[in-house]
């Protein structure tokens, strides 16, 4: 009996590595979807740069899972052709305004995205959870499109900051 059985063990196990290698294929993209809209640096993120904010930045909503330790985290951003909802449910449109969804830009995470902010339209328009967001730095959203659309669909994922900040290839 447990000569008959050790082939069914061989098979079953070859089943199990098989479908671990497709799960690692289908799930090779590790990045994560959303938005991003962008910003300029006033010199006093909640991060704490003051005047050494990086040239490549962003900052990460308060309601967002990994809010917390997100200060220096470098994320790979990259443009993506979507259509998004805001945060009051209004649906826009930005499919065909990535330049180059081949491109990523790294950036470090200097500030947060409040929720609560004197400029609250705004900010409960993005940053309050609805689904998840980055706001960039103005330079870094250059990259990706024009900041003349004001919001684009994004996908990002956590990197080593020793990748190095700025533009680059996914």
């Amino acid at each position: 009996m447990a000569v008959t059985a050790l082939p069914v063990l061989h098979l079953a196990l070859l089943l199990v590595v098989a479908v671990l290698a497709c799960s690692k294929l289908v799930h090779a993209d590790d990045f994560k979807y959303g938005r991003a809209t962008f910003y300029d640096d006033n010199g006093q993120g909640a991060c704490q740069y003051f005047n050494n904010t990086p040239e490549w930045y962003a900052a990460w909503p308060d309601t967002m899972e990994g809010f917390s330790g997100s200060c220096g985290k470098c994320v790979e951003v990259a443009c993506v052709d979507q259509d998004f909802s805001d945060g009051y449910g209004q649906k826009i449109s930005r499919k065909g305004m990535c330049y180059d969804e081949g491109k990523s830009v790294v950036v470090k995470i200097t500030d947060a995205c409040p929720c609560v902010h004197q400029n609250f339209y705004s900010n409960k328009r993005w940053c309050c959870g609805d689904m998840r967001h980055l706001d960039l730095g103005r330079k870094a959203f250059q990259e990706l499109a024009s900041e003349n659309w004001g919001v684009i669909g994004l996908k990002f994922r956590e990197v080593d900051c020793n990748k190095g900040l700025g533009v680059h290839r996914i």
